[in-house]
């Protein structure tokens, strides 16, 4: 399957950058964050959730990407 022909959303749980107070979570350092946002812009047409089924039950060729976050912990 290739990447880039499908609709896709992607979910961030905890962007910071490494702490040694917060152990167990799964970091995902701010740098990488803004690395893995440029490439997502640079590749995929960023949308929000409810525009990504209008591509999606039209069979459209776009490439989109809705990019959420899980605000559990509010932070």
């Amino acid at each position: 399957m290739n990447f880039f022909n499908k609709n896709i959303i992607v979910n961030h749980h905890y962007v910071e950058d490494p702490s040694k107070n917060l152990k167990g979570i799964h970091h995902f350092p701010i740098d990488d964050f803004d690395k893995h946002i440029s490439f997502l812009s640079k590749n995929l047409n960023v949308i929000s959730i409810p525009e990504v089924y209008q591509p999606a039950n039209k069979g459209s060729s776009e490439k989109s990407c809705v990019i959420t976050f899980d605000d559990c912990l509010k932070d």
